[in-house]
C-alpha cells in the first residue's frame, strides 16, 4: 500500500476499531442494567436463542447482534449446530449474575444513564434504529431523521461520502489485492459512494471500465471525488436506486463494498437477486465487508462494529454462513471468503456459466425435495407442457421415498387427446443441478427435451415406457 520511495503505511486497524466499536460497551451496559441478561440466562439454563429473545421481550435482529457480541466477549457459549443454544460461561456466571459475591452488575448500572444505553435498549425491544450518531438534529424536509433518510440531505450525504472515502484509502488496495486474479471486463460498484474501491480494483487493470451506481445526492459527491482523482474517464457514475429499479446491465462483476451490512434480510435478498438477474453467466458478485464468523462467536472487533450498525441502521454485520446460504439460495455457486485488511474480508460468488430450464409437474416442486436435491429452494415460473397427461407411478426406491415423503409420484404419459396439457413450473437451474435431478429420479423416468406452452425449450421427466 505504498508508492515507490514512500515509507510503509502503518496499519490503522486499531483506529478503525476505536471508531467502529463506539457503541459496544453501551450495549453490554444495557444488557446488564435494562434486562439483567445474565441473571435471566442463569435462570433459564442452556436455552435456544429464540427462548432467550421471547423471555426478555427482544426483537430478532438486535438479539442476534447482542448474542454474537456476548459470545465474542466470552460471556456466553453459542452453539448454532445445537439449535443456536446459548449457555453462560463461568466468567459471566461469577461476575454478571445477581447474588454472586463478585457481581459487577452495580458497577455497570452506574453508567445506565448514558444516552446510548437507552437508545440501544429501545432498539433491542423494537428493532427500530436510533438516530445516526445519536444526533438530535432535525432530519431532511421529509422528516426522516434516520440514517437512510438523512442521506437525502446533501450536506449529510457529502459528510458520509467523505467518511467512507477516508475509510477506503487503506482498505481498498487490500480488496484489490485479494481479487487480483479475477477476470474483470467491467465492474459495477453498487452503492459505491465515492468509488474508491472501484478505483483500487482498476488501478492495475488497464482497459477495464467501471461505474458507481448511486442515488442522489451521493451520486453528485461521487462525481466530484472521481474527477478530483482523475478517474472520471474510467469510472462513470450511474444515478439510480438499487431497491427501486434493476441493476444496470453490461457488467461482469458486481461489487458491494460495505453495503449489505446496512440492510435487513429482505433487502439483502433483494440485492443478491438483482445482482444475479443483471450479471451475465459466469459473472461474479463481490461482497467486501466486516463479516461475522460462520459460528457467530466473533471476531470481537466485528461483533463490536455490528452493534453500531444495529443501533443506527436496519442492518448488522452478516455472518459468512448467513451470506453463503443466501448466495446459494439465490443461485450463485463457488462461494468463498477471503480476508483483506482492517477486520474486513471479501465474499466471492459466481453466477453459473450456463443454465438450463427444467419443467416440473410433481415432487421436484416440493421445498423439501429441492433442498435435499439442490441444496437450495428454486425460483420458477408457471408454464404448461402440451401433448401429455398425468398418471401415477408407485416408487420403490427408499431414498426417493424418504426425500419426497411418498411412494406415489405423478408421471407424464404422451397423449393424442386434443388440448391435452399438464400445468407445472419451469425452473432455471445449472447443469450440475440437472445432474442432481437425474440422480433423484428413478429408472421409471427418462429426461427428454420438449417445447413448453410458453414456447420455451425445457427438459422434463416422462414415463420411460412412453
Amino acid at each position: 500500500m505504498t508508492s515507490p520511495g514512500e515509507s510503509p503505511v502503518p496499519d490503522p486497524t486499531r483506529l478503525y476499531r476505536v471508531r467502529d466499536g463506539v457503541y459496544a460497551a453501551d450495549l453490554l451496559i444495557a444488557a446488564v442494567a435494562e434486562f439483567d441478561l445474565f441473571s435471566r440466562l442463569a435462570e433459564l439454563g442452556p436455552a435456544p436463542a429464540a427462548a432467550v429473545r421471547e423471555t426478555l421481550g427482544l426483537a430478532d435482529r438486535p438479539t442476534d447482534v447482542l448474542l454474537t457480541y456476548c459470545a465474542a466477549l466470552g460471556l456466553v457459549e453459542r452453539d448454532l449446530a445445537a439449535g443456536d443454544r446459548i449457555a453462560l460461561t463461568e466468567l459471566a456466571r461469577r461476575h454478571l449474575v445477581a447474588g454472586s459475591p463478585y457481581d459487577l452488575g452495580p458497577y455497570y448500572r452506574s453508567l445506565a444513564e448514558r444516552p446510548a444505553v437507552a437508545e440501544l435498549a429501545g432498539v433491542l425491544r423494537t428493532d427500530r434504529p436510533a438516530a445516526w450518531a445519536s444526533a438530535t438534529v432535525a432530519g431532511p424536509p421529509t422528516g426522516a431523521g434516520d440514517w437512510a433518510g438523512r442521506l437525502e440531505d446533501p450536506g449529510f450525504a457529502a459528510r458520509i461520502t467523505a467518511a467512507m472515502d477516508a475509510r477506503g484509502a487503506f482498505l481498498a488496495p487490500a480488496l484489490a489485492a485479494a481479487v487480483a486474479e479475477l477476470p474483470i471486463t467491467a465492474l459495477l460498484d453498487v452503492g459505491g459512494s465515492s468509488g474508491i474501491y472501484a478505483g483500487a480494483v482498476l488501478a492495475d487493470r488497464p482497459g477495464v471500465r467501471a461505474a458507481v451506481f448511486e442515488r442522489p445526492p451521493v451520486d453528485g459527491a461521487a462525481r466530484t471525488l472521481l474527477a478530483a482523482r482523475g478517474l472520471a474517464d474510467r469510472i462513470d457514475v450511474i444515478t439510480g436506486d438499487m431497491f427501486a429499479e434493476p441493476l444496470p446491465a453490461g457488467f461482469d462483476v458486481h461489487l458491494f463494498s460495505q453495503v449489505l451490512h446496512d440492510w435487513d434480510g429482505d433487502r439483502v435478498r433483494h440485492l443478491l437477486a438483482a445482482s444475479f438477474a443483471a450479471l451475465p453467466p459466469g459473472g461474479w458478485l463481490l461482497d467486501h465487508d466486516t463479516h461475522v464468523d460462520a459460528d457467530k462467536r466473533g471476531p470481537l472487533p466485528v461483533a463490536e462494529y455490528s452493534v453500531l450498525l444495529m443501533h443506527s441502521t436496519p442492518g448488522k454485520c452478516w455472518s459468512v454462513g448467513e451470506l453463503t446460504e443466501l448466495a446459494l439460495a439465490t443461485g450463485f455457486v463457488a462461494v468463498e471468503h477471503r480476508s483483506t485488511a482492517g477486520d474486513r474480508g471479501v465474499l466471492l460468488a459466481r453466477k453459473p456459466a450456463a443454465t438450463v430450464l427444467l419443467f416440473s409437474y410433481g415432487t421436484l416442486r416440493r421445498p423439501q425435495v429441492q433442498q435435499a436435491t439442490f441444496g437450495r429452494l428454486l425460483d420458477g415460473e408457471a408454464d404448461t407442457i402440451p401433448g401429455f397427461e398425468l398418471d401415477m407411478l408407485t416408487i420403490t426406491d427408499p431414498a426417493v421415498i424418504a426425500t419426497s415423503g411418498s411412494d406415489r409420484h405423478p408421471v407424464l404419459r404422451r397423449s393424442d387427446r386434443p388440448g391435452a396439457a399438464v400445468p407445472g413450473t419451469a425452473f432455471l437451474i445449472t447443469p450440475d443441478e440437472l445432474a442432481a435431478a437425474d440422480n433423484y429420479e428413478v429408472d421409471d423416468y427418462v429426461r427428454v427435451e420438449v417445447t413448453l406452452g410458453s414456447g420455451r425449450r425445457a427438459w422434463v421427466y416422462v414415463l420411460a415406457r412412453t
